[in-house]
């Protein structure tokens, strides 16, 4: 919904990082603290975005 993740969207990066494993998303979490956003980066089919997401 509305510029969010949506079912199926599959995570190709995560604080401007390729998504290698999960590790690398929760190093990325953990950079921006539990009151920071992160941009993750997503891939809708063939479409790739940005999405950013609050932590709050």
């Amino acid at each position: 919904g509305r510029g969010g993740l949506e079912r199926g969207d599959l995570l190709v990066a995560a604080g401007g990082a390729p998504l290698e494993s999960v590790d690398t998303l929760f190093d990325a979490v953990e950079a921006v603290g539990s009151a920071g956003t992160l941009v993750l980066g997503v891939l809708r089919g063939t479409d790739e975005r940005e999405v950013t997401v609050s932590l709050s």
